[in-house]
């Protein structure tokens, strides 16, 4: 994957959203359309998808599908907790406590504008709820403040901007999509179920068989378990033809800390986003302070190529005092600790070319299943929203079977 080549991409060009109702279709509550009868099937006379993983990824296919008239399964195997509806500090310092098959949710998350507008076309209005939430609308070129070496290479600037993009933690992002998911008609969360292998022979796939030996038939299963995604192995059982992996991994490790800053340092500032890196050859850590709802702060220190930040608070901290500029260090030394400092070490970029395969009908990659970059990029999100749009206007506009290699194509192509 070219990780800079697409951060670029996204940067310059945000997504516009694309209209998701369709003819024949009606108005919902939450401000969507719900298809007609006559447009439910969209020519897939068994239109039940199984999607593998309810992160950010598999709630969006989830909906994308369920938007076309699917009736979708999420299946998840850590067990869901209730959503935090807390809009205070303290449901921030909860929600960040993350789950067992999330531990990246207690790390800095940007959201790209182009992933903003992906997210307002998939759930209208979701902009809105993660402002009320405690999330910041900014112009995203306007909010950010570089440091290179000593050297300032990017200042936020100066006048009035149009938001495009909101400063948020990835973990409401996540809620706050799962309570709209959990909202539709067509769509089942079962969380705790973990899945065993895949049903099928010949290179197709028919469903999924779950631990408990239960098996769940689909027209398609699509895969957003993430970067430890286990279909490789299962679709090669099924017939099919695992796909080619890259990785380029630089060893990169993040120590992320949520913190309160000091009363006089909360406003005044000139940036939201703080980063501090060394430049190529001169050194191999680096730091950000990312402000989230409710003007907290999660604070990320990072190391590569052998330089480990530690998990210790004091020793966290003296480890911001080696960065090239100071600035940094002096924000985190007068701010609060909310929580401990979390550690997170599988970085590396993974890119799987599914599309390259002589493709299994039935089954589809999308996320980190597809494409893990490393967090550094702060493309996850956007690419998730992105490939959710492919999907539904792949399935909507071409009417394209379920699975197989223009599907993979085109989540591929949001990838890239």
């Amino acid at each position: 994957c070219r990780p800079c080549h697409l951060c670029s991409a996204l940067l310059r060009s945000p997504a516009r959203p694309l209209p998701l109702r369709r003819p024949g279709s009606r108005p919902t509550a939450c401000g969507s359309a719900s298809p007609s009868r006559a447009g439910r099937d969209h020519g897939h006379p068994a239109a039940h998808a199984v999607v593998l993983g309810a992160s950010i990824a598999g709630l969006l296919a989830a909906r994308a599908l369920s938007e076309l008239g699917w009736r979708v399964t999420l299946l998840e195997k850590d067990k869901m907790t209730a959503v935090q509806t807390q809009r205070t500090e303290s449901g921030a310092r909860i929600r960040l406590r993350g789950r067992s098959g999330t531990p990246q949710a207690r790390h800095i998350h940007m959201l790209l504008p182009a992933g903003a507008s992906a997210l307002e076309a998939l759930l209208p209005g979701i902009q809105r709820e993660l402002v009320e939430a405690g999330g910041k609308p900014v112009a995203f070129d306007s909010c950010i403040k570089l440091n290179l070496s000593g050297f300032p290479i990017g200042q936020p600037a100066a006048g009035d901007t149009i938001p495009n993009t909101i400063l948020v933690s990835r973990a409401l992002i996540e809620e706050t999509i799962r309570r709209r998911v959990n909202e539709l008609d067509d769509v089942t969360l079962r969380s705790g179920d973990s899945v065993d292998g895949l049903i099928g022979s010949g290179g197709s796939v028919h469903g999924v068989r779950l631990r408990t030996g239960e098996r769940i038939h689909a027209s398609l299963v699509v895969d957003a378990s993430g970067r430890g995604s286990r279909c490789e192995k299962w679709i090669a059982q099924a017939g099919g033809e695992a796909p080619e992996k890259a990785t380029v991994d630089c060893e990169v490790i993040y120590a992320d800390a949520l913190m309160k800053p000091a009363p006089q340092d909360r406003h005044g500032r000139g940036w939201r986003v703080l980063k501090v890196d060394h430049a190529p050859g001169q050194g191999r850590r680096g730091g950000i302070i990312f402000e989230i709802e409710h003007g907290l702060w999660l604070v990320g220190l990072s190391g590569c190529l052998g330089e480990r930040p530690p998990r210790t608070e004091e020793d966290w901290l003296k480890y911001a005092d080696g960065l090239p500029d100071s600035e940094l260090s002096n924000f985190i030394r007068r701010a609060t600790f909310l929580s401990p400092v979390s550690r997170i070490a599988t970085t590396g970029n993974v890119r799987r070319y599914w599309e390259s395969t002589s493709q299994s009908a039935g089954f589809l990659a999308l996320g980190d299943a597809l494409c893990a970059p490393n967090p550094l990029y702060g493309q996850g999100i956007t690419m998730a929203g992105l490939q959710a749009l492919a999907l539904q206007t792949s399935l909507a506009q071409s009417r394209l079977a379920p699975g197989g290699g223009p599907l993979s194509a085109r989540a591929a192509g949001a990838a890239q």
